[in-house]
C-alpha cells in the first residue's frame, strides 16, 4: 500500500459510512450511505439508485463482483445481483489453497490471497472493459494465524500482534495480485480503487 500511495492518489480525510462491512459496500458502490429509517441494499432498499453493474454491462464492459467469504455472506450475492453485476464469486469457487496456512478454516471470512488471485485468473487476458469489485475478509476479527513468513515484525506477545499480521499478509496479498495484474494488456488502462469498509473500532 505504501507503494501505490507513492505511485497513485491518496484521499486523506476519508470518512466512515457505518460500522458494518454491508453499510460500507452500499456507500462504496452506491454513493448511499446506511440512513436511520432507511432498509440498506441487504434488507431491500426500494430508494432509487445508479445500479453501477448494470450502468456498465450496458456499455459493454464485463461485470465481476467477488468476495473472499462465501457467496451468502452479508448477502452480498443480493446486493451484487441488486446492482447489475453479472458474475459473482465467493470462497467456494476459490477453493485451492495458494499458500501452506497453520489454519486455513481459521480464516472465518475468508482469504484474501486466493480471492485476489482467484480475480487475476479471471482476469487473465481479458480484452473487453471490465468493472471488477472485490471484498476482502482476512483482517476481519478474529484474527488467523498467518503462513510464517507472512508475520509481521512485531513481537508474539504485543497485544497487537495478530491484528498485525493479518494486515501485513492482506499487503502482501495485495502486492501479489498487482505485480500479476502488471503484466496483463489491461493494466495501463485500468483505475485501481483502494478503500476501508468501515472503522476498525467504534470509539
Amino acid at each position: 500500500m505504501d507503494r501505490m500511495a507513492r505511485e497513485g492518489v491518496v484521499f486523506p480525510n476519508f470518512y466512515a459510512s457505518g460500522q458494518r462491512s454491508f453499510e460500507g459496500v452500499q456507500a462504496v458502490l452506491t454513493g448511499l450511505p446506511a440512513l436511520p429509517g432507511v432498509p440498506t441494499l441487504t434488507e431491500g432498499l426500494t430508494l432509487r439508485i445508479a445500479r453501477v453493474g448494470a450502468i456498465a454491462a450496458g456499455a459493454g464492459a464485463r461485470t465481476i463482483f467477488t468476495q473472499s467469504a462465501r457467496r451468502a455472506s452479508l448477502r452480498l450475492d443480493s446486493v451484487a445481483h441488486a446492482l447489475g453485476f453479472v458474475e459473482y464469486y465467493g470462497r467456494e469457487d476459490n477453493a485451492r489453497l495458494l499458500l501452506d496456512y497453520p489454519d486455513a478454516e481459521a480464516f472465518r471470512y475468508g482469504l484474501d490471497h486466493e480471492t485476489m488471485q482467484g480475480l487475476a485468473a479471471r482476469l487473465d487476458g481479458e480484452s473487453r472493459p471490465f468493472l471488477a469489485f472485490l471484498f476482502s475478509g482476512s483482517t476481519h476479527a478474529p484474527y488467523a494465524p498467518v503462513p510464517p513468513a507472512l508475520q509481521s515484525h512485531y513481537p508474539a506477545d504485543h497485544p497487537d500482534k495478530g491484528l498485525y499480521d493479518v494486515i501485513h499478509y492482506a499487503d502482501w496479498s495485495i502486492g501479489q495480485f498487482m505485480e500479476r495484474a502488471r503484466q496483463q494488456p489491461w493494466f495501463d488502462d485500468t483505475v485501481f480503487i483502494f478503500t476501508a469498509d468501515h472503522t476498525h473500532r467504534a470509539r
